[in-house]
């Protein structure tokens, strides 16, 4: 017989078993996930409506009195039609008399001072035989000056000459002018002239050439005075000659400096050749110094003025305006032609410069356009110190802007 408390108990256990089972079951097979994004709902549906085309036309307003359509009948005009009175403008309303007293202002500045002559002499003794020793003939060497005669070879001597080609130059600066001392419109100071020759006062390129005791000529001797003042360089002076024989001279010859300019600084140039032979021998006579002498005097008695740039100004000019009439705009005209006398002229009278120096002047009415045949209204010139110029512009014709 079974025993009831063993049974209701092993039912529990079974129902527990069961139970934890189904619980196993239900744990395992659950899967959670998370919603997907909100969608706004969407409808699609036909929509259809009429559309209405009018053409609105202008052609109603347009009465042919006052308002007109165009050529093409795409727009109108309006048209007023009448008759405007002449206006006539007298001559008194058009003229202006233009006297002014016109004065360029400048602080006024002492003049430079320069003080400057040159009397220079300059004498160059060139030996020619070598180390001041030659070979005679018999291969013996002598000093030059020989106290005897010798005879020297021509191959010695052609070898001597050939050598022989020489070029000297010598520089002299000359002063200038403190920057301190110069006015404002004063840019570049480019030279000076020299004074005009007065009595003793003189100013002169003097130079001499000499053959002493060579037994062939010099050829080509040369002397140059030259400035720097231009491109190229300025020639004050060229004294040349094509040869000068044994114990004579070229020169002396002057050139006269008067009234030249000079640049920055003057140079010398000097040059020679000497001449070989076809001789067998040449002699060199006792006492000959086998040299070529050159002297130079160069006098400059004073400057005169300076040659300088001057920087571009423009004048302080400030003309009164032509006042027109008020009830009018007037933008060109054209003048009236056989006006009368002192009508429709520009006159400049006593256009002078007070200045020690040439100035550049240019005064241009351009507001004035001449007809046909006739001259701008332009004065273009050179103003020169102690030249008064005037001048008259006839505008008969011409045409204002």
């Amino acid at each position: 017989m079974n025993n009831p408390r063993n049974s209701k108990q092993s039912f529990k256990k079974r129902v527990s078993k069961y139970l934890i089972g189904a619980l196993s079951f239900f744990t395992l097979s659950c899967d959670f996930q998370n919603p997907l994004a909100f969608e706004m709902p969407t409808w699609f549906f036909e929509l259809t409506f009429p559309l209405v085309q009018q053409k609105y036309s202008l052609e109603g307003m347009v009465d042919n009195k006052q308002i007109f359509s165009t050529p093409d009948s795409i727009g109108m005009q309006l048209m007023f039609e009448g008759e405007l009175p002449d206006t006539s403008i007298g001559t008194d309303i058009l003229e202006i008399e233009l006297n002014q007293n016109i004065v360029y202002s400048q602080t006024p500045v002492s003049a430079p001072t320069l003080s400057f002559s040159l009397d220079t002499t300059i004498n160059l003794a060139i030996p020619i035989a070598p180390g001041g020793q030659l070979t005679n003939s018999s291969g013996v060497v002598f000093t030059v000056p020989p106290s005897t005669n010798q005879t020297v070879t021509s191959a010695v001597w052609n070898a001597i000459a050939s050598a022989v080609n020489q070029t000297i130059q010598i520089t002299l600066n000359l002063p200038t002018i403190p920057a301190s001392q110069l006015p404002s419109f004063v840019k570049s100071v480019d030279g000076m002239v020299i004074q005009t020759d007065a009595g003793s006062s003189v100013s002169d390129f003097n130079t001499t050439v000499s053959n002493k005791g060579l037994p062939t000529n010099v050829t080509s001797p040369t002397i140059s005075l030259i400035t720097d003042i231009t491109t190229p360089a300025k020639t004050l002076a060229n004294h040349t000659q094509s040869s000068v024989t044994k114990d004579n001279s070229f020169g002396p010859e002057i050139t006269s400096l008067s009234q030249d300019s000079l640049g920055g600084a003057i140079r010398m140039d000097i040059g020679f050749g000497i001449a070989s032979t076809s001789d067998a021998t040449v002699t060199i006579n006792a006492g000959d110094s086998v040299q070529v002498n050159v002297a130079i005097q160069l006098r400059i008695a004073g400057l005169d003025s300076a040659i300088v740039q001057i920087t571009k100004s423009d004048l302080p000019i400030t003309l009164p305006s032509i006042e027109f009439p008020t009830e009018i705009e007037i933008f060109s005209g054209l003048l009236k032609t056989n006006s009368g006398f002192e009508v429709n002229e520009i006159n400049l009278t006593d256009v002078a410069s007070t200045y020690p120096l040439n100035v550049d002047f240019m005064m241009n009415f351009e507001n004035f356009i001449p007809p046909a045949g006739k001259d701008s209204t332009k004065l273009d010139t050179v103003l020169k110190k102690g030249v008064t110029i005037n001048k008259t512009y006839d505008l008969d014709g011409y045409t204002f802007t």
